[in-house]
């Protein structure tokens, strides 16, 4: 319970703070300071947009991922979190990717390999997986 309400308390100051749109990257506008603290293993920075910074998350994804993080005893990389339609556009992601709608990440743990983790993830409630030769994609479509 403490979790779920520090991933909400965390994520309702990112909503104050975070932009709607690629607006300031693309006006050269100051990115926000996304070294905020989703949860205890999770911060805003490893799941914001890598050509904007903004970031969108939902707190079921994080809680997901502490807990896939627990049952692996291993941290846990993200390589792509939220992605802009710009940025998803630009690395060839599909037109409805959850990553549009942070429900999605990319990941990869040191020790396992994509297919481990896709696995374990899939048991452990993530929705949907699929492995690629050095990540696996999860979501909680």
């Amino acid at each position: 319970m403490r979790l779920i309400l520090s991933v909400i308390l965390s994520l309702i100051v990112l909503a104050l703070i975070t932009s709607n749109d690629c607006f300031a990257q693309q006006n050269s506008l100051q990115k926000i300071d996304n070294g905020i603290k989703l949860s205890e293993h999770f911060a805003q920075r490893e799941l914001a947009c890598s050509c904007c910074g903004e970031t969108r998350v939902n707190f079921m994804l994080i809680i997901k991922l502490e807990e896939l993080r627990e049952r692996l005893n291993a941290p846990i990389i993200i390589t792509s979190g939220y992605r802009c339609p710009l940025h998803n556009k630009a690395v060839g992601g599909v037109k409805n990717s959850q990553h549009l709608y942070g429900n999605a990440v990319d990941i990869k743990v040191e020790g396992y390999s994509p297919t481990e983790v896709s696995e374990i993830a899939k048991e452990m409630g993530f929705t949907f997986t699929k492995v690629y030769s050095t990540w696996v994609h999860v979501d909680i479509r």
